[in-house]
């Protein structure tokens, strides 16, 4: 794939140069600390005290059945079975939990300094909903990112699914 033209804010983006200008306009306020001076400290330091609780006591159940589910396909139901991993769809703390989990794979992967890079961002592990992508340029680079994720599911007791695994060779 190949891409002739960037549009940022409706500014037309041309050049190799061009290119990562607007890259950089794109992503800026992604990278802009946010002010929170008007932030309530005890607040948070109460919700992360709470998500830490939390995380213990799910990383302590993971190995035990937290409840039982079934499926109903086609009008079918399947036999109920135990749900031993994750949280629930939809959740109310599911996208927070899985942002305290995912964080440190996300921050180890970008420390290595290898993978894909815009300009100078990294761009090595983009993620959307629940799905990482690693972004490399060589084979040697993406699997050594591969390696860290591998160990990181090892170490948290993480589920990987292969078979919703794939390289897509660019």
């Amino acid at each position: 794939m190949h891409i002739d033209q960037l549009n940022v804010n409706r500014q037309k983006h041309n050049s190799e140069g061009g290119f990562l200008d607007g890259f950089r306009e794109h992503f800026a306020s992604f990278a802009e600390q946010s002010d929170n001076s008007q932030f309530d400290q005890a607040y948070i330091e109460q919700v992360d005290k709470e998500y830490a609780e939390i995380i213990d006591k799910c990383k302590h159940d993971s190995k035990e059945a937290r409840g039982q589910e079934c499926v109903k396909w086609n009008g079918e139901q399947s036999d109920a079975f135990n749900i031993k991993q994750g949280v629930r769809q939809g959740g109310t703390l599911s996208t927070d939990l899985y942002k305290v989990h995912v964080n440190d794979l996300l921050n180890e992967i970008c420390n290595t300094c290898f993978g894909g890079h815009i300009g100078t961002i990294n761009s090595s592990a983009p993620t959307c909903a629940d799905d990482l992508t690693i972004t490399s340029k060589s084979q040697l680079e993406a699997q050594k990112l591969v390696n860290i994720a591998n160990d990181f599911i090892k170490i948290e007791s993480y589920i990987l699914q292969s078979t919703k695994s794939v390289v897509l060779p660019i």
